[in-house]
C-alpha cells in the first residue's frame, strides 16, 4: 500500500476560463479520477487544496472517499494567491506519493525545491500541469489581461494571427 495524495491549486488563475471550461473544473476531474484509481488499488488516498485548511482529507481507504472528495472539491471556489509548496511539503508527511494538479503559474521555484527534495528523500511525485486552450492560443486582437491572483497588475498584450 502506498499513501497517495492529490495536491490541488485552487488560486484565482484555476477559475480561467469562465465555467464548466475551466481549469478548476479539470483539476476537480483529474483529482477524482486520481482517488479512485488509487482507492481502487487498495492505497489510501488523500486530497490537499493548496491555500484552504479546510480543504483536506488525510489518506485512507474507506469506502465512501471518492464520494468524500467529490463533495469537497464541489465546495471550493477558486480564489487568492495560494502557495502550492507549502501543500506539497503538509501531502508529503503522511503520502508516499504526490501528484500535483495546478496551471503552475504561482510559487514554481519554492514548488520546484520542495519536489526536489521529495523525490531525493524517496517519494514518488506526479505534476499534471493544467493550461486553458485560451491561454495557448490567445484571441486576436489588443487587451488589457488582468493577474487574477494580483488584481492590481494589468499589462496590454497584442496577439496576431499569421495570415493563412
Amino acid at each position: 500500500m502506498t499513501p497517495t495524495c492529490m495536491v490541488l491549486d485552487a488560486s484565482a488563475s484555476m477559475a480561467f476560463p469562465d465555467g464548466a471550461a475551466s481549469k478548476w473544473a479539470l483539476a476537480r476531474q483529474l483529482a477524482v479520477a486520481l482517488t479512485s484509481v488509487a482507492h481502487a488499488s487498495g492505497d489510501p488516498a488523500g486530497v490537499v487544496v493548496a491555500g484552504n485548511p479546510r480543504a483536506v482529507i488525510r489518506p485512507r481507504t474507506r469506502q465512501g472517499i471518492v464520494a468524500e472528495v467529490i463533495q469537497m472539491l464541489h465546495d471550493v471556489t477558486p480564489a487568492g494567491d495560494s502557495q502550492l509548496a507549502p501543500s506539497v511539503v503538509s501531502a508529503a508527511r503522511s503520502c508516499l506519493r504526490v501528484a500535483l494538479v495546478s496551471d503552475f503559474l504561482g510559487d514554481l521555484d519554492d514548488t520546484l525545491r520542495v519536489v526536489r527534495e521529495l523525490i531525493a528523500s524517496g517519494h514518488d511525485v506526479y505534476a499534471l500541469h493544467i493550461v486553458a486552450s485560451e491561454e495557448i492560443d490567445p484571441p486576436a486582437g489588443v487587451s488589457v489581461v488582468m493577474d487574477p491572483e494580483q488584481e492590481d497588475v494589468r499589462h496590454l498584450a497584442a496577439y496576431f494571427r499569421k495570415p493563412s
